[in-house]
């Protein structure tokens, strides 16, 4: 799963949400078999492959420019906007262009349907041109953390 999320990243670091150019990346990412999600420092979801989406149950378009909270359960958005900006702001004090160390963490994701699901995050992210962009990759835990 790392090898596909620095393979994300390295297509779309540098890449605004609103960037024609993002448009193009599905051909690529779209077939990686991990769900994969990029996201600005603006905590808004620039873009998803269709594993992600099918693992969340939207559609791309219901999931891109959106907020990265819709798909965190609404007990945990506080602390999750709490962790977001203390990472964004210790990215801003590393060197332009120079990946952060790449982090695993166990979480809840909240899925369209209104379920809550124990998942593995295999967070990136890095400082480009003024703004930071964050790619992620998921995988579901069974209940016991497995």
């Amino acid at each position: 799963m790392i090898d596909n999320l620095v393979a994300m990243r390295e297509l779309l670091d540098g890449m605004q949400a609103d960037d024609p150019a993002i448009l193009k990346i599905p051909e690529v990412v779209d077939h990686m078999t991990s769900p994969l999600v990029y996201a600005q420092d603006t905590g808004v979801i620039a873009f998803a492959n269709i594993e992600a989406c099918r693992f969340f149950g939207y559609d791309l378009s219901e999931i891109r420019n959106q907020p990265l909270a819709m798909l965190i359960p609404e007990r945990f958005r506080a602390q999750h906007s709490e962790a977001f900006r203390r990472r964004c702001e210790s990215d801003r004090l590393r060197p332009s262009g120079m990946p952060a160390p790449s982090i695993t963490l166990d979480a809840m994701a909240l899925l369209k349907s209104g379920e809550e699901i124990p998942i593995t995050i295999y967070l990136s992210s890095r400082r480009h041109n003024g703004s930071i962009t964050f790619s992620a990759s998921f995988r579901r835990r069974d209940a016991d953390g497995c």
